[in-house]
């Protein structure tokens, strides 16, 4: 799915746990991707990777902050 999206132009957060394959999508688009690897049980971590997104990239249409 990563590769498609890659393909039609998208930007794409690229989460998983094999950081290998990651970077190997990334050099796809590295201009278009951010990597992570966050441990999915840690809230922090997660809203750090939210938090890196949000920095890069545009708020997701729709987007609302509570």
């Amino acid at each position: 799915m990563a590769r498609q999206l890659l393909g039609s132009g998208a930007q794409v957060a690229l989460v998983g746990l094999n950081p290998h394959a990651l970077e190997a999508l990334q050099a796809l688009a590295p201009e278009r991707c951010r990597v992570h690897t966050p441990d999915v049980s840690n809230a922090q971590a997660i809203q750090a990777m939210a938090a890196d997104c949000l920095h890069h990239w545009a708020r997701p249409e729709g987007f609302h902050e509570s």
